[in-house]
């Protein structure tokens, strides 16, 4: 930052700062002065259990968040000026693209600004409310002043260099015929139409020429006054009940200013690249900056800037900053650096992240389970957030969102989900925390009638409607400035309803003498049956977990019952009575996973 002061200068700007403070306290709308920068945002939230086709005790959790942008909930509307740097720089091709190829910087703005694929542009994002507005300044520069002025010699018969010639001041001369104020241009008055504004942008163009006043065009110099002006004038014209904010972006220091009568004064020390200048230059340009500071400052309910490729020494930028705080130190006023397209980007989102009112942030979603879910074996219930808008869907990266399990003090599973400090959702979109849970033990038993249901296990205390959760809920933050928080309970409790238990059909044989089928021993005329249910722990088994009774009839060589409403999840054995005259031998068919027993065979041999 290049800041001179002199005596009367300071003079001047305490007697400004003393009017200032009495228009800004006495004068000013009172919206202007109690901004309401903390609107809540509209949000809606669903829960979901899903049975997932074709794999029994396995369901989908899903737990979605959509924030909304609308005129009941923004009580103030949005008037954003962007003013752009179009000078000559600006046509350079050194600037990494999200594409991997390398762009102009020009480029890297349009892309920015109109979105690229999936990636939504600023247009997009301020315009997604139909309550804001976007108008947009183009700023260059061109020479008014000579570097010197030459004068006819009639004795000699030649032209000689005159009185007027650069570095001093007072002897200054302007070419002939150039226009005052002509160094930057409106490219978008107050718009709310998307697609014309973008259609504005793509006819973004830095002029060509030799960037003389007597040219037409911005020029291709950089006066970086010349489009705080123009901005200013926008936002006198802006809505009275609207939150103004402007948007400043540039590549390089300013090497020219306009004089009071809106001409403009190059610093001919810069042909030479040297960031040089006699210091009445220096002065007059922060004299012009901290004039318009002084108007627009006042306006503002935020000012940001962004340096773009900036590697002078010489900073423009901070010293507007410097003089917009100075005149109005209750705003938002900050400056953002970029390299490459992706971090230009960054830079746009984080300063609409902090303008648009009903920007949610920091987002956690926390799911506890109930006792009757559980999440699958080995980190395999997938855990991942979806974002879904106008048909089309994507899986946030890892550097999106991260997850969380652990089990709480009750015993019960908890799930977060944390999207970082620096994601902010889309208005609209709806996200989604997806994940994979399966049936319980607990749920088992209890759809096998093995398990008493308490109260809030169920809804109507039906075993077939078990629910899934035990709570949930979303913390955000919102706002301008300093954020608010807020943590909202999911209202929705879905139910399920677990895999109906097993039935384990027994089934008895009687073989005769060397596997006749003649039976001459005494059978009896019924046999009873007993399931054990072993323990999973160290605890006793259930040694008459289920029973049934198997009639036999004379001569009748097999017969089944059925050991009805068996819970799945466990290990069984068959305990089988002994008949007199008969060995017997007991075999079990087995299944995988959790339903290992298909069917019990008892043998009695004589």
């Amino acid at each position: 930052m290049n800041i001179r002061f002199d005596f009367k200068k300071v003079q001047i700007i305490a007697r400004r700062l003393v009017t200032l403070l009495a228009i800004l306290f006495l004068c000013a709308p009172i919206s202007l002065l109690n901004a309401d920068f903390t609107t809540e945002p509209q949000t809606t939230l669903h829960k979901t259990i899903t049975p997932i086709s074709g794999q029994d005790d396995k369901y989908e959790l899903s737990l979605d968040i959509t924030s909304k942008l609308g005129t009941e909930t923004q009580t103030d509307p949005l008037d954003v000026v962007l003013v752009a740097d179009l000078s000559g720089s600006m046509n350079k091709r050194d600037v990494p693209s999200s594409t991997g190829r390398t762009i102009t910087r020009l480029d890297a703005l349009k892309n920015t600004l109109k979105g690229t694929r999936n990636r939504q542009g600023l247009i997009d994002t301020i315009l997604s409310n139909s309550n804001n507005r976007l108008s947009m300044v183009g700023f260059g520069g061109k020479i008014d002043n000579k570097f010197a002025e030459q004068a006819w010699n009639s004795y000699y018969r030649k032209w000689e260099w005159g009185y007027r010639y650069w570095p001093y001041e007072a002897r200054t001369a302007f070419y002939d015929g150039v226009s005052p104020w002509d160094d930057a241009e409106t490219i978008l008055n107050w718009n709310n139409d998307a697609s014309g504004s973008k259609t504005a942008v793509s006819n973004m163009r830095i002029a060509g020429g030799q960037s003389i006043g007597t040219e037409s065009g911005i020029g291709t110099g950089t006066n970086i006054s010349a489009g705080i002006r123009i901005a200013n004038q926008l936002i006198d014209s802006a809505r009275p009940n609207a939150k103004k904010v402007v948007i400043v972006l540039s590549d390089g220091f300013a090497n020219m200013y306009y004089n009071d009568s809106g001409y403009t004064v190059y610093n001919y020390n810069n042909q030479d690249g040297s960031e040089t200048a006699p210091d009445w230059f220096w002065n007059n340009l922060d004299v012009s900056i901290n004039n318009l500071a002084y108007s627009l400052a006042p306006k503002l309910a935020g000012f940001y800037s962004i340096k773009f490729r900036y590697s002078n020494n010489v900073d423009s930028i901070t010293s507007l900053q410097y003089y917009i705080r100075y005149h109005n130190s209750s705003i938002p006023n900050e400056i953002l650096s970029a390299n490459n397209e992706d971090q230009l980007r960054d830079s746009f989102k984080d300063i609409t992240d902090k303008i648009l009112p009903l920007g949610i942030h920091h987002v956690t979603i926390k799911d506890v389970l109930s006792k009757y879910v559980q999440l699958l074996p080995n980190g395999s219930s997938e855990f991942r957030v979806v974002k879904e808008k106008a048909g089309s869907s994507e899986t946030l990266t890892e550097n999106q969102v991260t997850f969380d399990s652990k089990t709480t003090s009750e015993g019960l599973v908890e799930v977060t989900a944390k999207f970082s400090p620096n994601y902010s959702l889309e208005d609209g979109a709806r996200y989604v925390l997806k994940f994979t849970v399966t049936s319980s033990q607990d749920a088992l038993d209890a759809i096998a009638g093995d398990k008493k249901l308490e109260t809030g296990d169920a809804e109507g205390s039906d075993v077939n409607k078990l629910y899934s959760n035990k709570g949930a809920s979303v913390t955000y933050s919102y706002g301008i400035g300093t954020s608010q928080t807020k943590t909202k309970e999911y209202s929705d409790n879905p139910t399920f309803k677990p895999s109906d238990p097993l039935t384990v059909p027994v089934e008895v044989k009687w073989e005769g003498v060397n596997g006749s089928s003649t039976v001459t021993a005494s059978q009896p005329k019924a046999l009873d049956f007993k399931l054990i249910q072993k323990s999973k722990s160290a605890g006793t088994d259930k040694n008459e977990y289920r029973k049934t009774s198997v009639g036999v009839k004379a001569g009748e060589l097999s017969k089944t019952s059925n050991f009805e409403k068996v819970a799945k999840g466990y290990q069984y054995d068959l305990t089988a009575p002994d008949v007199p005259g008969f060995t017997k031998e007991v075999k079990k068919k087995e299944r995988t996973n959790r339903q290992p027993l298909k069917y019990l065979i008892v043998n009695y041999l004589v």
